[in-house]
């Protein structure tokens, strides 16, 4: 949180005796918290990714659909959150040479990728809006 600003009250009496009141700003601080907006925003999507990524992955692992037949499939899924530059993202992706069949095989009746992120896409979304609400009340100037 930045400082409080610090404020001077240069004020006196005009003609006729009546009181004035001028205060002057000697710090800005609107300005630097504008600059750590970026930093700050960046570091609530990451925390967020950060905490649904395995929920993501253990969503997947119990809710797809196929036959184990030796586990490592299912043992296999796997998501991660990363930066690509500004980007932050979610992958959610399988380790077996195989996943790509289970995913697009019989109209993608064993796929578990999709069906993850549609489930979680708008989990993802509330969040970072229930943060930001919270971090910025009042939200945007329309």
């Amino acid at each position: 949180m930045p400082p409080k600003p610090r404020l001077r009250n240069t004020g006196g009496s005009a003609k006729g005796g009546k009181q004035f009141a001028r205060l002057t700003l000697e710090e800005d601080t609107l300005t630097p918290t504008i600059r750590s907006l970026p930093r700050i925003i960046d570091k609530i999507i990451a925390t967020t990714l950060n905490y649904f990524e395995p929920k993501m992955e253990n969503y997947a692992k119990l809710n797809a659909e196929w036959t184990d037949r030796t586990g490592n499939a299912r043992n296999g899924l796997a998501a991660r959150s990363g930066a690509d530059g500004k980007t932050r993202f979610i992958v959610l992706f399988h380790q077996v040479p195989y996943g790509i069949w289970l995913e697009v095989r019989f109209s993608g009746k064993y796929a578990i990728i999709m069906p993850t992120i549609d489930e979680f896409g708008p989990q993802v979304m509330d969040a970072f809006q229930k943060i930001l609400d919270k971090r910025f009340p009042g939200g945007p100037v329309s």
